[in-house]
C-alpha cells in the first residue's frame, strides 16, 4: 500500500510539473521597438494588425487588435504592421518599424471622418452642377439647329434663337467649370483624409521636462 501510495503521488507531482503546451507567452524581443505617440489632440490609439480577417456585411476586412493609447511609451513587435486611429478618426496608413530601431516616436496629426464626408458631398454636388452643365450644352445645340433651319426665313426669330443659344451655352461653360472645381476639391479632401504621421523626437518624461538645469533626453533614433 505504501509503494503504490508513494507511485500515485510521484506521477501527480510529475503531471503537474508540466506545462501546456501553449501556456509560455513569449515576452519581448531584443529587436523589439519602443514606440511613443505625440498626438495633436486626445483620444488616438495605436493597434497593430492580426492575421485573421473579419466579416463586416458582405465585406471581408483586415482585423486590428489595440496596443495602447497615446502616449504609449510600450515596446512593440516590429513583425506587425501597425496604424493609428481614435473615436471619430479617420485611420493613419499601415506602417511597419524597422526592428532593434530603439525608440521611435510619431507625431499624429488626426483627420476625423467629417473630412471624408465633406469630400463625398463635393463630389457629388460637383458631378451633379457639371451634369446640368452638360444638358444645357444639348439645349444650346438644339436651339442652333432651329436657327439653322429657319434659314432666311424669319430672320427675327433665328436671331432670338441663336442669342437663347449662347445663353445657355454660356452658363453650360460655367456650370461644367464649376462641376469641375467642386471635383477637385472633393479629391483634395478624399485624398489627405487620412490621419497624418511624421517621425519626431522622443518625448521627455514630466520629471525630466519639469527641471531647469539644462538636462535633456537625447533619442537613440528612430525608423519610420
Amino acid at each position: 500500500m505504501l509503494a503504490s501510495g508513494l507511485a500515485v503521488s510521484a506521477l501527480a507531482s510529475s503531471a503537474g510539473a508540466e506545462s501546456p503546451p501553449n501556456a509560455e507567452v513569449k515576452g519581448p524581443g531584443a529587436d523589439w521597438v519602443e514606440i511613443a505617440l505625440v498626438p495633436d489632440e486626445p483620444h488616438v490609439s495605436l493597434y497593430a494588425k492580426e492575421p485573421r480577417k473579419v466579416i463586416v456585411g458582405d465585406e471581408v476586412r483586415d482585423s486590428w487588435a489595440f496596443v495602447c493609447d497615446a502616449p504609449c511609451g510600450v515596446r512593440v513587435d516590429p513583425r506587425h504592421a501597425y496604424r493609428v486611429t481614435g473615436d471619430g478618426l479617420v485611420p493613419s496608413i499601415e506602417f511597419n518599424l524597422a526592428p532593434g530601431a530603439g525608440r521611435v516616436a510619431l507625431r499624429v496629426h488626426p483627420a476625423h471622418t467629417g473630412t471624408h464626408t465633406i469630400g463625398a458631398v463635393l463630389a457629388a454636388t460637383g458631378a451633379l452642377v457639371a451634369f446640368a452643365g452638360v444638358l444645357l450644352f444639348l439645349v444650346d445645340a438644339v436651339e442652333h439647329g432651329a436657327g439653322d433651319a429657319l434659314g432666311s426665313q424669319s430672320a427675327t426669330a433665328q436671331s432670338d434663337l441663336y442669342g437663347s443659344a449662347s445663353t445657355y451655352g454660356n452658363i453650360g461653360i460655367g456650370l461644367v467649370a464649376t462641376g469641375a472645381v467642386l471635383g477637385a476639391t472633393s479629391l483634395i479632401f478624399l485624398l489627405s483624409g487620412k490621419t497624418g504621421l511624421t517621425p519626431t523626437d522622443m518625448p521627455r518624461p514630466k520629471a525630466v521636462a519639469d527641471r531647469t538645469d539644462g538636462v535633456h533626453m537625447i533619442p537613440l533614433g528612430f525608423a519610420f
